[in-house]
């Protein structure tokens, strides 16, 4: 019957790798103000948190985890480093992330993290102190 949805299929249509690329490319395109580097795995960890970003039960993302989803699910990081007294700490981007996760087609059981909503405004999500959704009207010349 025309027009009506299937999942099964639109899964299988489902291009993470292409729509990962056309996200990034977007991003750097039109907020290439807004990308911010995230040295080490505090940093990554914390941006994801900020996210709202979690284990699939709720819980806070260990750094394994976050190294499992680069092994096997391509999450775009660079592996930090240390040999002796040489270290050189994990990167990636804010966008590069965005992008990661707004590639998955769901996230639902089949992605493999869990979106939480405890601390965000409905009306402002997680837009900085001070800052609001609501649209200012211009000020008028007395």
């Amino acid at each position: 019957m025309p027009g009506t949805r299937n999942l099964a299929r639109e899964q299988a249509a489902h291009d993470a790798s292409t729509i990962q690329a056309r996200v990034y490319t977007m991003l750097a395109e039109l907020l290439p103000a807004y990308d911010r580097a995230l040295i080490g795995q505090h940093a990554i960890l914390e941006h994801l948190e900020r996210l709202g970003i979690r284990r699939r039960n709720g819980r806070p993302l260990p750094w394994r985890i976050v190294l499992r989803w680069r092994r096997s699910r391509g999450f775009p990081v660079l592996r930090g480093f240390q040999y002796g007294t040489s270290r050189s700490p994990s990167f990636t981007t804010q966008h590069a992330v965005a992008a990661w996760l707004l590639s998955h087609f769901t996230t639902n059981a089949g992605a493999p993290f869990a979106v939480g909503t405890y601390g965000v405004n409905a009306v402002d999500g997680n837009a900085p102190q001070g800052s609001s959704s609501a649209p200012r009207m211009p000020d008028r010349a007395a």
